[in-house]
């Protein structure tokens, strides 16, 4: 039996598109017969994962292809992902960057989109004059460290938009001044 890859042996047509399964020619049979192999064509699955996105709300709103299916008469184009806080590293297969699948491929296929964490900055200032300068992911929680001053009580530090701050929650975005 020959094999094409990407398609399955299905049977035979002859001219009058009658198929066949198998072929048994009888004993009194006479005269020349054509037929043609016909196939199909073998579907493949896809799956996609995540790698790098530990913040649970943006997995929660993450919507990843819905194509869950392939044949090797396709081409499919990977989706790009611009998240606020992550940095998309692009598509994986194993260990190998991919941008998509191209005709002609075949096989069960498994996907990885890699992110990561975008690092912003918080830098403190008293008087004008930075004091106290450090980074955060929108995966963490930053305590904001009070500034240790003796003659008063230190009620919060006030960023740039004039809003009290004692810490940096987890899921905060950008610089703060």
């Amino acid at each position: 039996t020959r094999t094409s890859t990407g398609y399955t042996f299905a049977g035979w047509k002859d001219a009058f598109g009658n198929t066949f399964e198998g072929i048994e020619i009888g004993d009194y049979s006479y005269g020349d017969i054509t037929l043609n192999a016909y196939w199909t064509t073998n579907t493949y699955s896809i799956a996609f994962n995540v790698s790098g996105i530990d913040y649970q709300p943006v997995l929660d709103g993450l919507a990843l292809p819905n194509k869950l299916s392939y044949t090797v008469e396709e081409a499919l184009i990977l989706p790009n992902y611009d998240i606020e806080g992550y940095i998309f590293n692009g598509w994986y297969e194993g260990s190998v960057k991919v941008t998509g699948i191209s005709v002609g491929t075949t096989g069960d296929k498994v996907f990885t989109a890699k992110f990561t964490p975008l690092t912003y900055s918080i830098t403190c200032y008293d008087d004008g004059t930075a004091i106290n300068s450090f980074n955060y992911t929108i995966e963490s929680s930053v305590e904001l460290e009070p500034l240790p001053d003796g003659d008063y009580e230190f009620d919060s530090w006030i960023d740039a938009n004039g809003n009290k701050r004692t810490t940096v929650e987890q899921g905060s975005t950008g610089n703060i001044y």
